[in-house]
């Protein structure tokens, strides 16, 4: 391997780490337009047993459905990546805090163990994520209910 290719590979690396950073942000932030830069047009994000979306635009109303609670953390941990020219393969596990008003205090009232398996492709020179499918693996408290999608604009 050139030292202009593994130059080029750690740039890649670290631009797709960035982009699954973003998408943890976009959620804390409740920013659907950053969520949906992360995404391609045609992206899939299934959860898996809960839901599915496909489309950077229905992919963006999952950042609105996080106003049910009060604030989040997405902790990104352990991370592999494996590169294949102009796509690559991400498996991502995190931990996920949520909290909500409850009697006047916020508390947290679930917290989440899971892992993102993100295929990313490059395309227009920046990585986006074209399919993501999020495994729980385990969970202590229970998600507040929402009952409908909210209107993004």
């Amino acid at each position: 391997m050139t030292t202009e290719r593994t130059v080029q590979e750690l740039a890649d690396r670290v631009a797709i780490q960035d982009v699954i950073a973003r998408v943890a942000i976009a959620l804390d932030r409740r920013d659907p337009e950053m969520l949906g830069s992360c995404f391609t047009r045609d992206a899939v994000f299934e959860y898996v047993g809960v839901s599915k979306s496909t489309g950077a635009e229905n992919i963006k109303w999952a950042a609105k459905r996080m106003e049910r609670y009060s604030s989040s953390q997405h902790t990104l941990t352990t991370q592999r990546i494996q590169m294949r020219g102009d796509e690559a393969d991400a498996e991502t596990y995190a931990v996920n805090y949520f909290f909500a008003k409850q009697d006047g205090e916020e508390r947290e009232v679930m917290v989440n163990g899971g892992r993102y398996s993100d295929l990313l492709v490059r395309s227009g020179g920046r990585w986006q994520i074209q399919r993501r499918t999020l495994t729980l693996m385990w969970q202590r408290g229970k998600s507040l209910q929402y009952d409908a999608k909210p209107t993004i604009g």
